[in-house]
């Protein structure tokens, strides 16, 4: 897989066990479904919000 940010740079496995974790993680901080936090992620990513 390709990283969109850094073309010269792969997606490994533990880059996708770390975002896994990290929405968990931020999922129960919220005290949300990890569902909402992905919801919320890309809604920003697709409005321009990063």
């Amino acid at each position: 897989m390709t990283n969109k940010f850094f073309s010269d740079e792969r997606i490994t496995e533990n880059d996708l066990y770390f975002l896994c974790y990290m929405i968990e993680r931020v999922a129960r901080k919220l005290c949300q479904r990890n569902r909402y936090v992905v919801n919320r992620i890309t809604k920003a990513y697709n409005n321009g919000g990063f």
